[in-house]
């Protein structure tokens, strides 16, 4: 019986759905952030309410650290948010230990709460704005990507 060698083959995901298709959702997500904020919080009051505490021109980003995969986003003084540069300096930072954290939060797979309480991803910035923040991410999770939050 032949033993396939398996050193030269990628490297598996340790929750079973491949990095590539992880990748490519938690992409797909970050790359719509800012439209859907903006959008959100203009159709939705519940997204509205969570965003109006948030001052006109702060900033942030989600991270997920060893991928390069960032989204940064301001909010405009009309209430409307633009990407910034991944690199761009931020008030605030949700950075992720790795995509496969980052995809069991943003496909529902656990909540944002029970993770940070896990501490699959660190925050940086003021705890006001962070709750705020957390409370919008949710939202967007719920209303766009059909998120269950368990």
């Amino acid at each position: 019986m032949v033993t396939p060698d398996l050193s030269s083959s990628p490297a598996r995901s340790r929750r079973g759905l491949g990095n590539a298709a992880k990748r490519l959702y938690v992409s797909t997500l970050l790359g719509l952030l800012p439209l859907l904020v903006s959008v959100g919080s203009r159709t939705s009051s519940t997204l509205r309410a969570e965003t109006e505490v948030l001052p006109a021109d702060f900033s942030f980003a989600v991270r997920i650290l060893g991928t390069g995969q960032a989204c940064a986003a301001k909010k405009g003084a009309s209430g409307g948010w633009k990407r910034l540069p991944k690199s761009a300096p931020v008030r605030y930072a949700i950075e992720f230990r790795d995509i496969d954290y980052a995809f069991d939060v943003f496909s529902g797979g656990m909540t944002l709460q029970a993770a940070l309480a896990a501490r699959l991803f660190s925050t940086r910035g003021a705890n006001s704005e962070g709750v705020a923040l957390t409370y919008m991410f949710k939202r967007l999770l719920h209303a766009f990507f059909f998120w269950r939050g368990v």
